[in-house]
C-alpha cells in the first residue's frame, strides 16, 4: 500500500534532515524527500494535498500571525505556530521554504554564560551559582521552546538565522550552546572569528514567559554587529524579509 503524501511540516522536517545529513542545500533536499515521497504514491495520484497555509495564501497567514502577535506578546515565530496549529513548523508554505537558505550544524560550542555576577536587562544584578547553570542546561527543551539565533538587537527573537537544540554546563561553570542549525552564512562568520561580539538573552526565573519557571531559560542569541550587513541579506520575497517587516 503506498504512504500518505506528507504533508508541509512533514517535508519541512525531512528536507532539514536530509539537507544535514548530505550537506546540501534545503532546497536540493526538499526537491529529493519530494521525488522520494511522489515515487511512493499511485500512479494515479500526481497532485500532492493543498495545506492549510497555501489554502490561507501567504500574505493571510503573515495577517493574522501579526494580529496574533499583537494580542498574545509573542515572538512572530510563536504566532504562526499558533495560526498554522501545525505542531510547531516554521516553514509553513512551499513559497516560503523555497526562500529558506542552507542550514548546517554549529561546527563550535558557543559560550553563553559564566557562574558570577550578571547584570540583567532590567538593570539589576544577578549572581548565578554552578547550580543555575546546571539546571538552565538540563531545563531547556526544543520542545518547550527553541531559542533562535537572530541578529542586531531583536525585540520578538526574529528574524531567525539558526536554532538551539541543546546546551550544555561544564565543569568550570560555563554554560555552552553545542548544538544547533545555522544559517550556512552566518555559520562561517562564526567559524573565521568575522561575527563579532555575541550576547544571549534569557528569561529570568520569575518571567510569566519562561517554560521552565525557577531556572533561567534561554531566549536567543544575536550578534549585535551583523544587523544589516550584506553578507547575511535575503531576497525581499523571502520568508525572513516578511518577518523582519513586522517588526
Amino acid at each position: 500500500m503506498a504512504a500518505e503524501f506528507p504533508n508541509d511540516q512533514e517535508l519541512h522536517k525531512l528536507a532539514r534532515a536530509y539537507a544535514l545529513k548530505h550537506g546540501v542545500s534545503y532546497m536540493e533536499a526538499l526537491d529529493a524527500v519530494v521525488e522520494d515521497a511522489k515515487a511512493n504514491q499511485p500512479a494515479a495520484s500526481s497532485a500532492r494535498p493543498v495545506s492549510y497555509s497555501e489554502q490561507l495564501g501567504d500574505a493571510k497567514l503573515h495577517a493574522m500571525a501579526l494580529e496574533h502577535q499583537g494580542a498574545h506578546s509573542v515572538s512572530y515565530a510563536e504566532a504562526i505556530h499558533a495560526v498554522v496549529d501545525s505542531g510547531g513548523s516554521r516553514v509553513t508554505s512551499f513559497k516560503e521554504a523555497a526562500a529558506a537558505p542552507a542550514m548546517v550544524p554549529l561546527r563550535k560550542p558557543l559560550e553563553l554564560l559564566r557562574v558570577g555576577r550578571l547584570t540583567g536587562d532590567d538593570g539589576k544584578p544577578y549572581d548565578l551559582s554552578m547550580a543555575d547553570i546546571q539546571r538552565t542546561a538540563a531545563g531547556y527543551s526544543r520542545t518547550a521552546r527553541e531559542a533562535p539565533m537572530a541578529l542586531g538587537v531583536p525585540q520578538h527573537d526574529q528574524p531567525s538565522f539558526g536554532w538551539v537544540h541543546a546546551l550544555q554546563a561544564t565543569e568550570d561553570g560555563r554554560l555552552l550552546a553545542t548544538e544547533a542549525e545555522v544559517d550556512s552564512r552566518l555559520a562561517e562568520l562564526i567559524d573565521t572569528d568575522k561575527a563579532g561580539k555575541k550576547t544571549a538573552a534569557f528569561y529570568p526565573p520569575e518571567h510569566a514567559n519562561n517554560p521552565t519557571p525557577g531556572s533561567w531559560y534561554l531566549r536567543h542569541i544575536s550578534w549585535p554587529e551583523l544587523e544589516g550587513d550584506k553578507r547575511l541579506s535575503v531576497d525581499l520575497s523571502g520568508a525572513q524579509s516578511r518577518r523582519q517587516s513586522a517588526h
